[in-house]
């Protein structure tokens, strides 16, 4: 037995020294051929656990890993082509399914514009291109919607992955997502421009902008398909795997565990069999209680004090997408890596008492929207956690004048 823990210790300190063999400037190609026989047993779930424990242990950053994630899979590519690809596990309406066929409509997309700025960028000079341009800008407006498949990744399946043990990778994936998207944008904003000619200048950009994006996301498809889904239908229980079927509103065959009932939360009495809850200036049914944060005119999520989720509204239009994988979740691998310190700078200074909230406002999608962050304190300024408001207030901005009567009214 110790032998073969030995053996098993020896693996994983080989694979860490090609890992830091890459960031030190090896040759990935060399690096293959040296250690094939022991990169020819890896599997996905063990390189993904492979970047956890060197962002663990130190040796690497979340943006070493980062930079370097396509070198990464170049060592192993190989071995990961040759493994059986991702199936669902009882039916085509199991998520696994549906995330895979996402992945492959949008590898089929890339590979589809990939074929089209080629054509345009081997034109001659002057050309006439816009039979190719149109067929341009309507495909990239559709790769566009890739960005509500990464949050689908981020809000669904990263938080069970970080509940395994698994968030160094997520978070790598996570800022890779926010890479393409950046790159995504500056490609729409080159088409806005684009006239319906060919040109040296477009041809230019095609190669050194538009490629390396489209390249990027046609990788982030073979990362899905050969690493992500693979290490999630490994690790994932069936419980998990329940609740994103119904975040994605999806139906998957009953288990033992999906009948359990949801624990009750704790009140203080039961009045014509309504539950109800006792506060100090009143009280409320459950269902109205529910049925009133709903009905709010802004999205609320509450953090405790143990930095993790515990309740976010679900009103009809949310502003930021919430589900029910976010429950439970560490906040601090709620944001994106580039703001990860705005994030722990807030929490820090609202258990040290230096601040009560936070204020923050962007625009987007036509909105303005506001987020305040406030410190949750019992009567005796003990911390309780962190209450976030999120709300779009460009139609109060736009308000002018009074208004003091219903608009059904007559004016008296």
């Amino acid at each position: 037995m110790s032998e073969l823990i030995n053996n098993s210790e020896h693996r994983r300190e080989q694979l860490k020294g090609i890992i830091l063999a890459l960031h030190e400037g090896n040759d990935a190609a060399e690096l293959r051929r040296q250690f094939k026989t022991l990169l020819d047993q890896v599997g996905a779930e063990e390189i993904m656990a492979l970047e956890q424990s060197l962002i663990e242990a130190g040796s690497l950053t979340v943006e070493d890993i980062t930079k370097l994630c396509d070198v990464h899979v170049a060592v192993f590519r190989e071995t990961l082509e040759q493994q059986a690809p991702v199936q669902a596990e009882r039916s085509h309406s199991h998520p696994i399914e549906l995330f895979g066929a996402k992945s492959r409509a949008v590898k089929e997309l890339v590979d589809e514009l990939r074929r089209v700025v080629e054509e345009i960028a081997g034109r001659e000079e002057g050309a006439d291109i816009e039979d190719a341009l149109d067929r341009w800008q309507q495909g990239h407006a559709k790769l566009m919607e890739v960005d509500e498949h990464y949050s689908l990744k981020e809000n669904l399946l990263f938080p069970y992955l970080e509940q395994h043990g698994v968030s160094g990778p997520s978070s790598v994936m996570w800022a890779i997502h926010d890479e393409i998207r950046a790159g995504l944008k500056k490609v729409s904003a080159l088409l806005l421009h684009q006239g319906a000619t060919a040109s040296g200048r477009l041809a230019t950009a095609i190669r050194e902008q538009v490629l390396p994006v489209y390249d990027q996301v046609a990788e982030m498809v073979f990362k899905e398909e050969n690493i992500l889904y693979p290490t999630c239908r490994e690790v994932f229980t069936e419980e998990e795997w329940a609740t994103i079927a119904g975040d994605l509103g999806i139906a998957m065959d009953a288990t033992a565990a999906d009948a359990e009932e949801t624990p009750e939360p704790a009140l203080t009495e039961t009045v014509d069999g309504e539950r109800k809850i006792q506060f100090e200036t009143g009280s409320f049914t459950v269902r109205e209680l529910e049925a009133l944060l709903n009905t709010l005119p802004f999205d609320i999520t509450f953090v405790g004090a143990d930095d993790t989720v515990r309740y976010f509204s679900n009103g009809k239009e949310r502003i930021f997408q919430r589900t029910q994988a976010v429950l439970g979740r560490d906040v601090h691998n709620c944001h994106p890596p580039k703001s990860i310190h705005v994030v722990n700078r807030i929490v820090e200074d609202f258990k040290s008492g230096a601040r009560d909230h936070a204020d923050f406002w962007i625009q987007s999608r036509g909105m303005f929207i506001y987020i305040r962050y406030f410190a949750v304190r019992s009567p005796e300024g003990e911390y309780l956690g962190i209450l976030e408001v999120t709300q779009n207030v460009q139609p109060i901005r736009e308000l002018e004048g009074e208004k003091r009567i219903l608009d059904d009214l007559p004016v008296s």
